[in-house]
């Protein structure tokens, strides 16, 4: 493995603890604003936007292949084929060797 993939990786992994750490923070948070009885008196939104944004850095892998985007390939050109025109343009010089 070279050596900046090494430092991608314990990066890659500082940010997935760094993120377990946020959202179990805040899942406490919201425990102890329901226990106190004040949840109706505590705007946690401002919070849970920040954590989100900070999960959205890095988009979640998709599951779902009906959410997975398709892109359209062209029909292969088959020798033969009546699209194809094989006919030699005139305009054309020449090269030698030929």
């Amino acid at each position: 493995m070279s050596e900046a993939q090494s430092a991608i990786n314990t990066v890659v992994a500082q940010l997935n603890k760094a993120k377990g750490e946020i959202l179990a923070r805040v899942a406490d948070l919201e425990a102890q604003i329901e226990a106190a009885g004040a949840a109706g008196a505590v705007d946690v939104s401002a919070l849970v936007a920040a954590a989100q944004a900070l999960d959205d850095i890095v988009p979640d892998v998709v599951e779902d292949p009906a959410e997975v985007d398709t892109v359209e390939v062209p029909e292969p050109v088959v020798e033969g084929d009546p699209a194809v025109e094989d006919e030699p343009v005139e305009d054309t010089p020449a090269v030698e060797g030929e």
